[in-house]
């Protein structure tokens, strides 16, 4: 999330990001919410590593996604109930909630759809 914002701020609208699952689940979720234009992996040819190729979503140069912050990290998780989640998505307006469920990472409105509860992993004010 921090290499988005920096590239954000930037204005770099194509970036490489080292390829881990974690980051690709919520590429693919970025990808959903249309934050992220399109995404590729790409295969380095002399070493075994994997990259994440990004597209930023821009619209007439005004930026789609304005905000990202990280809530948990690996020192601090944070856990939020299914009954606290509803209630925090009716406080915080057209915000968005990564969670990591059970499942997999989802966004807020899956996990009150699915009843689950989980980690924060970091919200997105459009």
């Amino acid at each position: 999330m921090s290499i988005i914002n920096i590239n954000r701020l930037h204005k770099k609208l194509i970036f490489k990001i080292l390829y881990s699952r974690k980051k690709f689940f919520i590429i693919k979720l970025l990808k959903y919410i249309n934050i992220i234009y399109k995404y590729s992996l790409i295969k380095s040819k002399n070493k075994n590593w994997t990259f994440i190729q990004i597209h930023l979503n821009f619209f007439k140069a005004k930026k789609i996604g304005n905000y990202f912050k990280v809530i948990s990290k690996p020192s601090k998780k944070i856990f939020i109930s299914h009954k606290s989640l509803r209630f925090l998505t009716k406080r915080t307006g057209q915000s968005i909630f990564l969670i990591s469920t059970t499942i997999g990472i989802v966004i807020h409105q899956k996990a009150i759809k699915e009843k689950i509860s989980g980690i924060v992993l970091g919200f997105i004010i459009i």
